[in-house]
């Protein structure tokens, strides 16, 4: 400690234990212990997630693997389907809007 003008002042170089902002000390083992427990926490439920997700797409793929090779084609024809209809509607309405701005234009 040092004494400036009568009055002691902590040594700033001192090795205590840290202090938390109500002057609690804190071991650093607890602090490292929580860090682990909520990694451990984190990694678990990852893994749950992980196995979950496993789980649906293995599900998916032995669905898939049990439709016969013409159903497969039909469901796929018909996304293909499915996607060029919303392509027709978006050019639909792509021409309808060029329309509107030609007519707003001649007056």
């Amino acid at each position: 400690m040092l004494k400036m003008n009568g009055q002691q002042t902590p040594n700033k170089t001192s090795k205590g234990p840290a202090t938390t902002p109500d002057q609690k000390p804190v071991n650093q083992k607890d602090v490292v212990r929580n860090w682990e427990s909520e990694a451990l926490r984190d990694l678990k439920s990852q893994l749950k997630k992980s196995v979950n997700d496993q789980k649906e797409i293995k599900l998916l793929l032995d669905m898939y693997k049990g439709v016969s090779k013409d159903q497969r084609d039909k469901v796929q024809l018909m996304a293909a389907e499915k996607k060029l209809q919303a392509e027709l509607e978006e050019a639909k309405q792509a021409i309808y809007e060029l329309n509107n701005m030609c007519n707003t234009y001649k007056l």
